[in-house]
């Protein structure tokens, strides 16, 4: 069972035969015959199914009441698992200090490469990369409709462009409760809610001068706080905008100003305020 041969295919066969190293077997015969004492040897055996096993060998010589060389005396054990097992430990020792340098030159890169990497942390979370990609197409889009209509400030071309980007939203929602344009001094021209009944249009004019918008650092991006009174909310409900502002060879004619839905925000994209600052664009 060890040799995976039957009784026949040992029997009167060499040595020699039943080892993948022929040549070992025979030093070791060599030396028993001689009078040597030889420790346990790890041999290869080749099993009847094509699979090479190791076995570990004590072998001693037989002698006669003559001193003469009378045999061997063999015990073999299956030693294949420890064997596989020391060679996977050698291997991992021989990796283990060029992967544990690599480790150290990486984290010393990631500690000096960048001052800001402590500022801000990378965004893994897939529903928030979806979130930041389908704001920055949307954001793209809309600057590409309004930007001729906002430079002359035409208000009815801006609705209908308005309403066509609104007619996209009802197939694939963006995270949005509307969309603001302000002037280059923030002042409301147009305030176009996605509800009409949600809440009541800021009027043109209406100024954004007390709101502060904070620059994200390498990012055209503003995160805007506002507080919005409503029947619901007489004291003003929190409300979270993020502002981009609209040029036209390299001149200011305007801002873009996107409501977020914050429940939205929270429930299906896992985002809130800090995940905004986070964005780059």
């Amino acid at each position: 069972m060890l040799f995976g041969r039957t009784w026949d295919q040992m029997h009167q066969h060499a040595l020699e035969e039943l080892y993948e190293n022929p040549d070992a077997i025979g030093e070791l015969t060599m030396e028993l015959r001689e009078g040597h004492t030889v420790k346990e040897k790890v041999l290869d055996i080749r099993h009847s199914t094509g699979e090479v096993r190791h076995v570990a060998t004590s072998t001693s010589a037989l002698f006669d009441g003559m001193g003469n060389f009378a045999g061997l005396l063999s015990l073999s054990r299956d030693v294949t698992d420890t064997q596989d097992l020391k060679r996977r430990y050698r291997r991992f020792r021989f990796w283990m200090f060029p992967l544990v340098m690599a480790l150290c030159f990486v984290a010393l890169f990631v500690l000096l490469a960048s001052p800001h990497l402590k500022d801000s942390s990378a965004i893994i979370d897939i529903k928030q990369q979806a979130l930041r990609d389908q704001m920055a197409n949307d954001v793209l889009l809309l600057q590409s409709l309004l930007r001729d209509d906002l430079t002359r400030r035409e208000t009815a071309a801006m609705d209908q462009h308005m309403r066509e980007f609104y007619q996209v939203q009802e197939k694939t929602r963006g995270p949005y409760t509307g969309v603001l344009l302000l002037d280059p001094d923030k002042r409301v021209i147009a305030d176009y809610p996605l509800e009409s009944k949600a809440r009541t249009p800021d009027a043109p004019g209406t100024s954004y001068g007390g709101i502060s918008f904070e620059k994200i650092k390498d990012s055209p991006h503003y995160v805007l706080i506002t507080y919005r009174t409503d029947q619901k909310h007489l004291g003003g409900k929190k409300g979270l905008e993020v502002a981009f502002e609209v040029t036209r060879e390299d001149q200011p004619i305007g801002w873009l100003v996107l409501q977020m839905d914050v429940d939205r925000l929270e429930n299906e994209f896992n985002a809130d305020e800090k995940t905004l600052r986070l964005f780059k664009f």
